[in-house]
């Protein structure tokens, strides 16, 4: 099992030590923590390199927060990744959690458009070869296309009726 998965804290260490606010999605220390550092009621947690806000607890490390979060609401940690919806990695308001039980195939389906995308639209690309528009789909790991277009909008607009057909993740 992965990194991500394994959560070595008690729900009740979470819950003895730290106070969530499911709106704010914000933890904050119940007690003092780390030789007198982190005082009663202070925000807990630090954005790390890829967005995601972690902490300590029970001297365990490197928590995110919107796994303990989920497990803070529901009293069991989740067993597959946690998709925030509004794609706002440090927005840890449980109303922005989800389940993604079948793990990168619906997190995969709320991405952004990659960096290098021109049209501003996830799977919408200019085919310069021919001076047309492609549009594309992927269902369960196979790339589709949905076809040639000679105006982006065109283009954009089959993406987004595929992606309301077939994707139940996408924001």
């Amino acid at each position: 099992m992965s990194k991500l998965y394994t959560n070595d804290v008690s729900i009740n260490i979470l819950r003895d030590n730290l106070v969530y606010n499911p709106i704010s999605g914000i933890f904050t220390s119940k007690i003092p923590r780390a030789n007198n550092k982190i005082k009663i009621g202070q925000v807990v947690g630090n954005k790390c390199c890829k967005g995601y806000i972690r902490f300590s607890v029970g001297g365990k490390r490197s928590i995110v927060a919107h796994r303990a979060a989920w497990a803070y609401m529901t009293g069991e940690w989740p067993t597959c990744q946690v998709d925030h919806i509004d794609r706002n990695k440090s927005n840890n308001a449980f109303s922005n959690l989800r389940l993604c039980p079948n793990n990168n195939v619906e997190n995969r389906q709320n991405m952004p458009p990659q960096k290098n995308n021109t049209s501003g639209v996830s799977g919408v690309h200019y085919m310069k070869e021919v001076g047309m528009w492609r549009a594309r789909i992927n269902i369960n790991n196979k790339r589709i296309s949905l076809g040639v277009f000679k105006t982006k909008e065109e283009a954009i607009k089959a993406r987004e009726d595929a992606v309301a057909i077939h994707y139940l993740f996408a924001t």
